[in-house]
């Protein structure tokens, strides 16, 4: 609030793990994952496939610009996701 009694809303400069996969509607789990695998990638050399993230002294955060960047670089607009639990049943296949 404002000192005229006005609601402000303000965009944060970095979320929490918690804050950032809702952001992204995933799972906490989800970023953790990527964030291990990353940081085995960063040691060879390589580069991260998940979110960049940034380590603070109150824990991990998430700057809202990378997650778009990484949310651009991994999903397809209007795309069709397979489903895992019923996988495409090969041609001439029988029961």
């Amino acid at each position: 609030m404002v000192s005229d009694g006005k609601a402000v809303a303000f965009n944060p400069a970095l979320l929490t793990r918690v804050r950032a996969a809702i952001y992204c509607a995933c799972s906490v789990g989800l970023l953790d994952k990527h964030r291990a695998a990353d940081t085995k990638r960063r040691l060879r050399g390589e580069q991260i496939e998940g979110p960049a993230w940034e380590r603070t002294s109150f824990g991990i955060r998430y700057k809202p610009t990378s997650l778009d960047a990484w949310l651009s670089r991994t999903s397809e607009p209007m795309g069709v996701m397979a489903s895992r639990r019923h996988p495409k049943k090969k041609a001439g296949a029988t029961r």
